[in-house]
């Protein structure tokens, strides 16, 4: 879900690779390369649109396929993510600069109806995986905590994701040309959205109505309970972040 996030950690173990090494962990890869000891992979769970399709579906199918594809046990995995109340509009978004996309006010109350979520895909990735520990970060998360939680001791620099806003007027235009047939080339849409990032912005086009905010961010405290619940899996770098998980 956190392009840029992963994008930065990747780059942040690629230049410590030595480190990496010294401190036991081995090298560290994009994907499960052999002789990999740790593995950055971005779409685990599916891509955005897989996010609004019932909640990452199929992340257990995907997950038992990379599971078959590595040579050793998992001792650590670490799953940044966010509140559900953003969660969907940030994937609404990801989708919405590359295709045409329902109004998000229509979608809310689908979302709020959806059983699945956070802990479900915890659950799958501990069923393919059998981890020594699973650890949840919870948004805002930077590099350096993905690092802290992921090798903890390799001592690395971290290099933080940049900014990623795309200002709604682009995403308005977007859909409008989209609408009328028109293909984008991603060159020109990177164009646009640079374009648009001083443009005074109007009202969200993506956020929920304050009743289903609200029964959003149950649901997230309810996953969070189900989280810490859970045999080996840690909230935050110290185990005690549940509190500001769940609000």
């Amino acid at each position: 879900m956190f392009d840029t996030l992963g994008s930065a950690v990747a780059r942040s173990l690629a230049q410590g690779q030595g480190r990496l090494v010294a401190a036991g962990y081995g090298m560290a890869a994009l994907g499960p390369v052999e002789g990999a000891g740790v593995i950055v992979d971005q779409a685990i769970f599916g891509r955005a649109g897989a996010g609004l399709k019932g909640f990452f579906p199929l992340a257990g199918a995907r997950a038992r396929a990379m599971a078959e594809m590595l040579d050793g046990p998992v001792g650590r995995i670490v799953v940044p993510m966010m509140a559900l109340d953003q969660a969907y509009p940030m994937l609404w978004r990801q989708q919405a600069i590359r295709r045409v996309m329902p109004d998000f006010d229509g979608l809310g109350p689908k979302f709020c109806r959806f059983k699945r979520g956070w802990a479900e895909v915890v659950e799958d990735l501990i069923a393919a995986f059998a981890p020594e520990e699973v650890v949840v970060l919870h948004a805002p998360v930077s590099s350096a905590q993905v690092l802290s939680a992921l090798v903890p001791d390799a001592g690395l620099a971290a290099i933080e994701p940049v900014s990623n806003v795309i200002p709604d007027t682009a995403i308005a235009m977007l859909q409008r040309l989209y609408r009328q047939g028109v293909e984008v080339p991603p060159k020109q849409v990177m164009r646009m959205i640079e374009q648009h990032q001083h443009a005074l912005q109007p009202a969200p086009l993506a956020q929920f109505a304050p009743e289903d905010r609200a029964e959003m961010r149950r649901h997230f405290a309810t996953e969070m309970e189900r989280l810490a619940a859970m045999p080996h899996v840690r909230i935050g770098l110290d185990g005690l972040d549940f509190a500001n998980a769940a609000q």
